[in-house]
């Protein structure tokens, strides 16, 4: 898998604040994202209204389209490095490592600092589970649609925001060896990505004089990879809870 940090071309640049970056919309998505959101949101101190995944359109179709699927037998794998900077909390590195097949999915949040689990969520058989390390609890919950978007829905949300105007293109660069566009939002978020596939690179918002930059990457698997880790981790004492 390609480098994280492996960017070169074109100087650092600066983004506005942004009272609304604009986060996911699709109410199938939104619903089960919450739970995780607020788990981010105490173990990362991340400032409300800062998007997990973003960047969506009421243009699109939802994230849970058949269209932004991940293909059959394989497994997209994508590790996000965020970073969260300013407002009064210290500076905090989180690694969120997802891996998403098309009928299922499992992401882990860790705190790059110390290695210690933030969130961990896997969605299957029309059930999502989200352990909490604190307070050492594994919240279940019916739901029948994946609360994850795949590399191809975060693409086609990038490509529909510059074609309709919604964001505009700031400069260039080289990432990882290919072609990219930076673009700017009206509310100030900066994307980066890939200029011939949209695949999105980096992100990069402020609210609240709180900043955060997630960097990302993303490779496609076999389904029978040993690198596909679909199944949650064992946490024999959590207790267990089920929302609905």
């Amino acid at each position: 898998m390609p480098g994280m940090g492996d960017r070169t071309g074109g100087p650092p640049l600066g983004f506005a604040p942004s009272e609304d970056p604009g986060p996911l919309r699709s109410r199938a998505v939104d619903t089960a994202m919450r739970r995780m959101i607020a788990v981010l949101v105490a173990g990362v101190s991340l400032a409300a209204g800062i998007p997990v995944l973003g960047g969506a359109s009421d243009r699109l179709p939802a994230p849970t389209d058949r269209a932004f699927r991940v293909p059959d037998g394989m497994i997209e794998h994508t590790v996000t490095l965020q970073v969260v900077a300013g407002g009064h909390e210290p500076l905090r590195r989180v690694r969120s490592e997802l891996w998403l097949a098309r009928d299922r999915g499992r992401e882990l949040v860790t705190d790059l600092a110390n290695g210690q689990v933030i969130a961990e969520t896997t969605a299957a058989d029309g059930e999502i589970r989200t352990y909490e390390p604190e307070p050492n609890r594994i919240s279940v919950e019916a739901h029948r649609d994946l609360p994850f978007a795949s590399a191809a829905y975060e693409a086609a949300a990038q490509r529909d925001a510059l074609e309709s105007g919604r964001t505009h293109k700031i400069d260039e660069r080289t990432v990882r060896g290919r072609e990219a566009i930076v673009a700017r939002s009206r509310e100030g978020t900066i994307t980066v990505f890939d200029a011939v596939t949209s695949e999105l690179f980096e992100r990069r918002t402020a609210v609240d004089g709180t900043i955060q930059t997630e960097t990302r990457t993303t490779e496609l698997l076999p389904a029978g990879s040993p690198r596909a880790h679909l199944v949650m981790r064992p946490h024999p004492s959590a207790k267990v809870v089920r929302t609905r």
